[in-house]
């Protein structure tokens, strides 16, 4: 899918009411795992998404890429029109991801 990246991006793609795809074929492994396997994410605008799964499903891993905690191995990701971890969609971003120790 062609598409502005950043604010121009974001307002063109709320304009039509359409979330442009915030991964797409997102790969990640550790060692010889792969853990999150080609994973394409569509969410519709105005929507709460919520990930369910079992232990070891690759949840967490996909938040931590769309954050940029981690970089994927193959495929793309965006959140709010912009990379991973970008400051400008962080601003708007409350995430915890796993318990802090304490």
């Amino acid at each position: 899918m062609g598409y502005l990246r950043g604010p121009a991006g974001r307002e063109a793609a709320r304009a039509v009411g359409v979330v442009p795809d915030p991964a797409q074929g997102l790969t990640r492994r550790f060692g010889a795992r792969t853990v999150v396997d080609r994973l394409d994410l569509a969410i519709p605008a105005q929507s709460i998404t919520g990930f369910l799964g079992p232990n070891g499903a690759g949840k967490t891993t996909t938040l931590s890429l769309l954050l940029g905690l981690l970089k994927a191995h193959a495929g793309s990701c965006e959140v709010l029109g912009y990379p991973p971890g970008h400051p400008a969609a962080l601003a708007q971003i409350g995430a915890m991801v796993e318990g802090p120790a304490l």
